[in-house]
């Protein structure tokens, strides 16, 4: 081992799961640098294909440094979702209500949310995960709770915050209702544009069709919930 790499484990103790209070990835760089390797790694070569020898190499650290910071793959393919989940939020502020009324924060958080859908990366992401997801269900249930569940949760609370205001007919304490509500407009705003990504990676789709039909979702959305 490196006098870098020996230095770099010093400042590391303890393990990503013996220390959950700050990301691995913001211990030290080379951490960080192992987490942006599994990345590559995963993303071309899939969950089950990709092994901790084609880690250590991507990375360019030794095998007891790699064994440091993780446990084994699985716990870098974990580290590796919350990481890129984290990076796409942060991204494009879709985790921030903006707007003064209903229907502009409805649209400003689903333009956040469906432009990051159809980054080539996302793609990537989604594909890896279901296929991971086939052999661990936890890793599916981790990356639901990382990124789709992140928008989902921040129309909810704008839904909650307009039902106090009066402008969402239906009441701020019913959580079950305003998290079915939630989820429809989330299912509406991906609609066929995502199957369609995932399809073609590659593909770009025009900014003004795509706009378009951000208001028509949030539209018929509305409508459908406005009292007669």
């Amino acid at each position: 081992m490196s006098t870098a790499e020996e230095q770099d484990t010093k400042a590391l103790p303890r393990t990503q799961t013996q220390d959950q209070d700050i990301p691995v990835w913001e211990t030290s760089k080379k951490a960080l640098t192992i987490v942006q390797a599994a990345q590559k790694v995963f993303f071309e070569h899939g969950y089950a294909a990709a092994t901790t020898d084609m880690l250590q190499r991507e990375a360019g650290v030794s095998k007891s440094t790699l064994y440091q910071y993780f446990k084994n793959k699985e716990g870098m393919f974990i580290v590796m979702v919350k990481w890129t989940c984290a990076n796409y939020i942060k991204a494009v502020h879709y985790d921030i209500i903006t707007g003064d009324s209903l229907e502009e924060q409805l649209k400003n958080v689903a333009a956040a949310y469906l432009t990051l859908l159809l980054e080539t990366g996302s793609a990537s992401l989604f594909k890896v995960c279901v296929e991971g997801s086939k052999l661990s269900p936890h890793l599916g249930e981790l990356f639901y709770a990382c990124g789709p569940d992140v928008f989902k949760k921040v129309v909810s609370r704008i839904l909650s915050l307009a039902a106090e205001r009066g402008e969402f007919p239906l009441s701020a304490d019913d959580e079950n209702e305003i998290d079915a509500a939630a989820t429809l407009f989330a299912s509406m705003v991906r609609g066929e544009w995502f199957v369609l990504h995932l399809l073609n990676p590659e593909k770009t789709f025009p900014e003004k069709q795509i706009n378009d039909w951000i208001d028509f979702s949030i539209r018929r959305f509305l409508a459908a919930y406005r009292r007669p």
